[in-house]
């Protein structure tokens, strides 16, 4: 496991440091879509370590209501730039009922068509990817939603074919990769309630089927959404004062920018002892903290803040989401552990979701 994820992460960083010792004004346009992809590539493998210690976590995943079909024409669009690069052609087909409105688990589907599209793009060497959803309606209540990806392909071995779904197995490929995507694809497939299958695909390649469960939108009438409205979020950030704790001043500045733009009124410290003097001084309504600190780090500072009597959310971020960190920061008195980089969509929800909770005390 080190050897193939020392490989992957080096790949990335090693491009990245090479960029660096050549950036300059006059190619900044150039090179800032490189610098970009192998930041996305490090925090993609990243995620799925997460995904492979924690398996547990896999299971704890949003649902809402939305179309099966127009969520993965929306994860197609985001990997088109991949396909124009790999010169993959990309078809896409749906029947009627795949259109409308289920409960689902939207970040399910959309990981797992990411994960099989890219397997595709990258190390099938097609020219042609076809992705098609059909759902059948099985009762008054269930819908049976199955998704068909193929590719013209060179296909999968009979002996890769028995461990693909196995956490590091990978086939013979030209492409980078950690050998995950396929074994964190079969998990989640649990959280849709469904199954997912191999075949060789009659146009030549690698063929996947994936069959979902899904419960019908009209037998969710009634049923609270779990889902917030874009002014219940907003209203999370907009004029509260927050105090942010993080020793790296590149990502204090970036965080700072993010949350001002949400309307929050911030406030910096560089460490959790800083953080604490400040709260002190400023009472804020939210406190973000980094887990790594010098002087006081994050598990002391939210300590400490508790001892002090603060009620208010603490949001932890953290770089280091493979360990126990969650746990260890939930126990110091963290309300959300979030992954670093922040996500403003991310901490809305998670502060929309304190709220409520609160109401409920």
């Amino acid at each position: 496991m080190l050897s193939v994820v020392s490989h992957e992460l080096r790949t990335p960083l090693s491009s990245t440091h090479m960029i660096f010792n050549q950036l300059d004004p006059a190619n900044l346009d150039h090179y800032l879509p490189v610098l970009r992809a192998n930041s996305d590539s490090v925090l993609a493998i990243m995620d799925d370590l997460h995904m492979v210690i924690r398996p547990t976590d896999i299971q704890v995943r949003e649902q809402g209501f939305d179309s099966p079909a127009l969520i993965i024409e929306r994860t197609l669009a985001s990997l088109s730039e991949l396909a124009k690069q790999q010169k993959v052609l990309v078809h896409v087909s749906f029947d009627e009922l795949a259109a409308q409105t289920f409960l689902i688990n939207t970040s399910a589907l959309r990981q797992i068509i990411t994960n099989l599209t890219k397997n595709a793009l990258l190390h099938a060497e097609a020219s042609n990817l076809w992705v098609n959803i059909t759902a059948l309606a099985t009762d008054r209540t269930e819908t049976l939603l199955t998704v068909c990806v193929e590719d013209d392909g060179k296909g999968i071995s009979e002996e890769f074919q028995r461990a693909m779904f196995e956490a590091f197995s990978r086939g013979k490929t030209k492409a980078d990769g950690t050998g995950l995507g396929l074994y964190i694809t079969k998990q989640l497939t649990q959280s849709l309630n469904g199954e997912i299958a191999y075949f060789n695909s009659p146009k030549g390649g690698a063929g996947f089927k994936l069959t979902s469960r899904l419960a019908n939108a009209r037998e969710q009438v009634g049923k609270k959404d779990s889902g917030y409205s874009e002014e219940q979020l907003n209203q999370t950030l907009s004029g509260k004062a927050n105090l942010l704790a993080e020793d790296r001043l590149t990502i204090q500045m970036l965080t700072k920018g993010i949350l001002a733009k949400a309307g929050a009124e911030v406030t910096t410290a560089s460490n959790g002892q800083l953080a604490l003097s400040v709260f002190l001084d400023k009472q804020p309504d939210i406190v973000l903290t980094d887990a790594m600190m010098p002087e006081m780090d994050g598990y002391e500072l939210s300590a400490q803040l508790r001892t002090a009597g603060y009620t208010g959310p603490i949001i932890a971020v953290t770089a280091a989401t493979i360990g126990d960190e969650r746990d260890r920061l939930l126990e110091a008195g963290a309300d959300v552990v979030l992954p670093k980089p922040i996500n403003l969509d991310e901490l809305k929800i998670a502060l929309a979701d304190w709220e409520h909770n609160q109401t409920k005390l």
